[in-house]
């Protein structure tokens, strides 16, 4: 678990530094992003093309997929900062 207090001691980083963490957090939400995107397609548009089993697995492992990777971004983020 992070230590929140951590933002309110020490000195300031380099701001190079603290601007590269960020794209970095910023480029794994866009592909957080696009997970639950494709999962939402997958569900929505796939309904010939997939069986409803398929369909729906897939669907919900890729919403699965970006919820995690959104959260494990988030924890990179906060520790890496």
């Amino acid at each position: 678990m992070p230590n929140w207090t951590r933002f309110r001691s020490g000195k300031d980083p380099d701001p190079r530094f603290t601007l590269a963490n960020e794209r970095t957090y910023l480029a794994w939400m866009r592909t957080a992003t696009a997970f639950v995107a494709s999962g939402l397609g997958v569900e929505a548009f796939g309904g010939s093309l997939l069986p409803p089993a398929v369909r729906t697995g897939l669907a919900a492992l890729l919403l699965i997929s970006g919820a995690v990777v959104a959260v494990a971004s988030f924890v990179q983020w906060i520790s890496a900062e």
